[in-house]
């Protein structure tokens, strides 16, 4: 099996074809606790576009070819952001596809990310792989994730994204007004980090980073112009973020595609990138991080500005530390506790975002006993900011695209 439709030509961006492109924050929650309080929080604040739900493929695909885990999942949640939307202020919704799952007790005991009759057939060699953590806070966690290296898995995969395109393509949902309206907003394939070191144990004799730069990535690369294939209406966005030390190649020079990357190949193809953390000061996003000159992922994001959309992410560690890899404490001082205010100027100003993916806690921090959600929406009200529709973001019409459907 293959993909023949993903040439890696520059097919010419979406010309002539009207992208959802409408700017500005999404909220978004890890789990359904506080579900009824996000939603109300998107119809409080004007400035919140609408919200960002998580999928996994095994979600989405519940047997062999049957995906009615799309109507069950997806289509519900589009009807509840209609159902809070008006002609003069409608919501709108990101999609992510989830490559991971995992589990704060070891990878083990991570969900599958693909559909269960793949883990058993030999066709797909399991269809996910195991890896483990190494973020000094969680050091018993790690995951599955999607092997995306795999022929048979990627064209899989590719049916599963063609299948959600066909769901969402014509789909209408009624506005509080009882006016039709197509709520997706863009779609997005969660981050290409591999997360952490890779369990040795995996097929083809792998070994990282090798494998990681000239095969891993190489997936994720075809999918997400996979995505620009099948949602030719929507906004598609990458998140390909850092690597690990070694893997820098992917970033630039990486040999599977001749003069593009996982970043500045999605950039010439006209589909967005984006990241699942703001931390400004974490060396892995660093454009000085790797020998032998290899960038960061964002050295790229100023020539994408105004070409493709940017969709950085807040999640709940972004308001504890600027960085990832070094904690805060008195030995290593390193990085600083960034306000929501800096938050913002750095997505805006430094980043160029056209898109911010917000994460809503409502969960006091266990250290310092503070509420980052409250103080988020302290400096939205104090600043203006939740009465501005597209949150003061960079809202120009992408060049990447020939015509966008916003309002």
């Amino acid at each position: 099996m293959s993909l023949p439709f993903l040439s890696g030509c520059n097919t010419g961006g979406y010309a002539g074809v009207p992208v959802s492109f409408h700017p500005g924050f999404y909220l978004t929650q890890v789990g359904t606790a506080a579900r009824a309080a996000m939603i109300t929080d998107i119809t409080d604040f004007d400035c919140f576009r609408g919200a960002m739900f998580r999928y996994s493929w095994n979600e989405l695909e519940v047997a062999d070819g049957d995906y009615s885990g799309i109507t069950t999942h997806i289509l519900p949640d589009l009807d509840d952001i209609a159902a809070i939307s008006s002609g003069a202020n409608r919501k709108r919704v990101v999609i992510m596809i989830h490559l991971r799952t995992t589990s704060s007790v070891d990878a083990a005991s991570a969900d599958d990310v693909v559909p269960t009759f793949m883990v058993s057939n030999p066709t797909y060699n399991g269809g996910q792989w195991t890896f483990s953590n190494d973020n000094v806070s969680t050091p018993a966690a790690g995951g599955k994730m999607i092997c995306l290296w795999d022929a048979d898995v990627q064209a899989r995969f590719a049916l599963c994204i063609q299948a959600v395109a066909d769901a969402v393509a014509n789909y209408q949902a009624a506005d509080s007004a009882a006016v039709d309206y197509n709520p997706v907003e863009a779609i997005v394939l969660s981050e290409s980090s591999i997360g952490g070191t890779a369990f040795a144990s995996q097929p083809y004799g792998a070994t990282f980073p090798t494998f990681w730069e000239e095969m891993y990535s190489e997936g994720y690369y075809r999918l997400c112009l996979n995505l620009k294939t099948s949602f030719p209406r929507h906004t598609t966005v990458g998140f390909a973020n850092f690597p690990k030390d070694g893997a820098g190649r992917i970033i630039d020079g990486g040999t599977f595609y001749t003069g593009a990357t996982p970043v500045n190949g999605l950039i010439s193809e006209g589909i967005g990138i984006g990241s699942p953390n703001t931390v400004e000061d974490d060396p892995g996003y660093d454009p000085t991080r790797f020998a032998g000159g290899y960038p960061g992922t964002r050295e790229y994001y100023p020539s994408a500005a105004g070409v493709v959309p940017i969709m950085p992410s807040w999640q709940k560690p972004d308001y504890v530390w600027s960085r990832l890899d070094t904690p805060p404490n008195d030995s290593n001082p390193l990085g600083f506790a960034p306000t929501a205010e800096d938050l913002y100027l750095y997505c805006k100003n430094e980043l160029f975002a056209t898109h911010i993916i917000m994460t809503r806690s409502d969960a006091n921090d266990p250290v310092s006993g503070t509420n980052y959600w409250t103080l988020a929406k302290n400096y939205f009200n104090s600043s203006g900011l939740y009465a501005i529709r597209n949150g003061g973001l960079a809202s120009a019409k992408p060049s990447a695209y020939g015509t966008v459907d916003t309002d």
